[in-house]
């Protein structure tokens, strides 16, 4: 008798507890408190609207192909500039720091040289000539249009002064390349240093000059990147080129620096084929100026070959079980229950959310899906 009454009690705790704990926490969906039978998933009205469940059905999207590739961001090769001088010389007055913006024709430094005085002097020298020569050049003409001199004496006046004509005009071109002007020159105002001027606007990316050293004609002094025409080189398989068309949209991120997306799209499509690798080098023209965009950072990319036409359903909509993936369409609601049918389908492409089904045919376009709350149902088997 007393371990019948104990039973008893056991069994009237267990009960207790049981009807306590439903009564704090609510009614929960899980695998184990629907009902599944004959592929048939119930619940009820309290677990139905508990759960925010919201049906829907399949609808006609377009869902893109899409090419993954890598790559990185550059700058085309006309937006970069490598800074020397004409003539050789000791730097002077030069104050710049990598990553400096400069402006086109900005002045960046001054390089001294003692054989610019020479070359100066030859030129006003060779100007004071071709005076002289281009008087006795117009009066040989004259006097030969007249008969008084003899032509040999015309020709002779006559290369005399082109010679000097050309080699003054040389002299000239070579100070306009070393930046002195002619304009104002005089033999009392000659100039012993040449100032070198930013030959694009941009950005300082390397400095090589400093003050005192002497810098050769092959130098490089520094470098300038204009970075307001980036755009992304991507390496895309040899497989999938045949796929890339002028103008196709890409998107893009760089990976060590968050989830934001970028957009390009594509501008030139390289015509020779790496044949090592076997990837085909992509050019993207990025659709606007992104300031925080460096040269040289690694991007990932998609980019988007064509739509496809296809029926799909919010991701959310699939319910997994072991390897089979399954939508819920409603059976029946009634006041007592909510019961879907599970129907086993295939998917295609996902993007932003919506996933293809490539198997529509097994669904009717009354037929409504659970697109919302499938997902306290995955447990089912």
């Amino acid at each position: 008798m007393k371990n019948i009454n104990f039973f008893l009690l056991l069994f009237s705790f267990l009960l207790l507890n049981t009807c306590n704990q439903q009564a704090d926490e609510g009614i929960e969906i899980a695998a184990s408190s629907e009902e599944v039978s004959d592929g048939l998933v119930t619940v009820t009205p309290q677990q139905y609207a508990q759960a925010k469940m919201q049906l829907g059905t399949l609808q006609a999207q377009d869902l893109p192909n899409i090419v993954t590739a890598s790559g990185m961001i550059d700058v085309p090769p006309g937006q970069q500039a490598a800074v020397s001088a004409y003539a050789g010389g000791y730097v002077k007055n030069i104050q710049l720091m990598p990553g400096q913006m400069v402006r086109k024709g900005q002045r960046l430094f001054t390089l001294e040289n003692p054989e610019l005085l020479v070359l100066q002097q030859n030129y006003l020298e060779t100007v004071a000539q071709l005076a002289y020569l281009e008087a006795d050049y117009q009066r040989q003409e004259t006097l030969a249009d007249e008969n008084i001199a003899s032509q040999k004496n015309s020709l002779k006046a006559t290369a005399d002064y082109e010679a000097t004509l050309a080699r003054t005009e040389g002299l000239k071109a070579r100070l306009q390349l070393l930046g002195i002007s002619t304009k104002d020159l005089t033999p009392t105002a000659l100039a012993n240093n040449m100032t070198i001027y930013a030959p694009i606007s941009g950005y300082i990316s390397e400095v090589n000059a400093m003050p005192g050293m002497y810098l050769q004609p092959q130098d490089v002094a520094l470098k300038i990147i204009n970075t307001s025409s980036l755009h992304v080189e991507l390496d895309v398989f040899e497989k999938d080129i045949l796929s890339i068309k002028i103008g196709q949209k890409i998107l893009f991120r760089i990976p060590d620096t968050g989830t934001k997306t970028y957009e390009a799209k594509v501008h030139i499509i390289q015509k020779t084929l790496d044949p090592e690798t076997r990837l085909v080098r992509v050019h993207g023209e990025l659709n606007q100026d992104e300031g925080l965009l460096l040269p040289g950072m690694y991007v990932s990319a998609e980019i988007m070959t064509n739509d496809l036409k296809g029926m799909s359903i919010p991701e959310t909509a699939l319910v997994s079980a072991g390897e089979t993936t399954y939508l819920l369409v409603l059976k029946e609601r009634t006041s007592q229950q909510v019961s879907f049918e599970q129907r086993m389908v295939k998917t295609g492409i996902q993007r932003d959310g919506w996933v293809q089904i490539l198997n529509p045919q097994a669904f009717q376009a009354q037929d409504s899906i659970l697109i919302e709350g499938a997902f306290n149902l995955i447990g089912i088997e």
